[in-house]
């Protein structure tokens, strides 16, 4: 029978591409299964969806399975209004009880308490326990990011990822910045630009010289020529020669901070922009009164001189994006370019580019 199976042969079954509310439907054929499927739920990313499944979760399985302290990844899927650090809060229990285990990421969009219960369990530790996190869940808004920081740098020794935001607030990143380099296994940053800041790219590259991949999201209009930019940059600042290999742009639509980190980080290996919600952007920066810079396709493309390879994943249009600046681009640049459209997305295009051997 099914529930008779050699353990290993389990095993391979409830890994294989399993859903987690399976995996807790196999927990009740039999104590084998049970303890296989707890086993290979430990493995998974866990999303919790409210409070009443925090708390079954809770009481079900962090407390009486074994498997319990082995949880690595959590999603959390909740209310924008959830207090996570109320006594009575599942959440808290949850935490208190994985975060100093093997718990590696966590997932999701949290608010401010979120980010106070994690200050408050390091300030319980009194710096004599290790944590293993490496990614905290993102802020659902930006005024929550203070708080996130000062998470973070609690987490400094193992955190590995973490999101900058130079916002147009009254929070200034500048001190979280300044402390950048205490995270020694740092390797991935999410810098979110609302304004132009060269000096904080500049402090972000100075600080982190293990970083490997940045992703960049940018939403301010470009006010300075790439001439401008290119002349403040070697007259302030100087390349580095950090390891960044990996540059990836969302919802970037302003080429500065592109053209800063080019020169910034000579090492750069890859870089994928995606564009797909260009035209949404320009059509609402129209209707509120600002000018369109139909040159800033051929600029972004422009500032990728001297890398080996990049994609820009657009929607062809000539009058919002138009596939000849690419083309122009990368005659400039001394880039093969190809184009490939998708064939499940209508209009979508991707422009791939390699860097001619003789211009490496």
């Amino acid at each position: 029978m099914a529930y008779q199976l050699p353990p290993e042969v389990l095993q391979i079954l409830f890994d294989f591409d399993l859903e987690i509310r399976q995996l807790a439907q196999c927990r009740g054929v039999c104590k084998a299964w049970k303890r296989g499927a707890e086993m290979a739920m430990s493995r998974k990313a866990i999303v919790i969806c409210g409070k009443e499944m925090a708390q079954g979760f809770y009481e079900h399985f962090v407390l009486k399975s074994e498997f319990g302290k082995n949880i690595k990844h959590l999603t959390i899927a909740c209310q924008l209004h959830e207090n996570f650090n109320c006594d009575q809060s599942p959440y808290k229990q949850i935490l208190k009880s994985l975060v100093y285990e093997r718990l590696e990421v966590i997932d999701g969009e949290v608010n401010e308490s979120f980010y106070q219960l994690l200050t408050d369990i390091d300030r319980e530790s009194e710096g004599k326990k290790n944590s293993m996190l490496k990614r905290l869940p993102d802020p659902s808004l930006s005024f929550y990011e203070e708080a996130m920081h000062k998470a973070a740098l609690c987490f400094a020794r193992s955190l590995e990822q973490v999101r900058v935001l130079v916002s147009l607030s009254t929070y200034d990143a500048n001190f979280f910045i300044r402390h950048l380099g205490t995270f020694k296994l740092l390797t991935s940053i999410d810098l979110v630009m609302e304004r132009c800041s060269i000096n904080e790219i500049n402090a972000i590259a100075e600080k982190c010289l293990q970083l490997k991949e940045l992703r960049l999201s940018a939403v301010y209009d470009d006010r300075w020529t790439t001439s401008y930019v290119r002349t403040v940059f070697h007259q302030n600042y100087r390349p580095t020669t950090s390891s960044l290999k990996v540059l990836k742009l969302e919802k970037c639509f302003s080429a500065i901070p592109l053209e800063v980190l080019v020169m910034k980080y000579g090492l750069i290996e890859s870089v994928s922009i995606n564009l797909e919600t260009y035209p949404v952007f320009l059509t609402n920066r129209i209707l509120q009164g600002y000018m369109y810079n139909r040159n800033f396709p051929l600029r972004l493309a422009k500032a990728l001189r001297g890398v080996p390879k990049y994609e820009i994943s657009f929607y062809d249009d000539d009058y919002w994006c138009p596939l000849l600046h690419f083309q122009v681009a990368a005659a400039a640049t001394g880039h093969d370019i190809e184009f490939d459209v998708s064939t499940e997305v209508q209009g979508l295009t991707i422009a791939k580019a390699t860097l001619r051997p003789y211009q490496t």
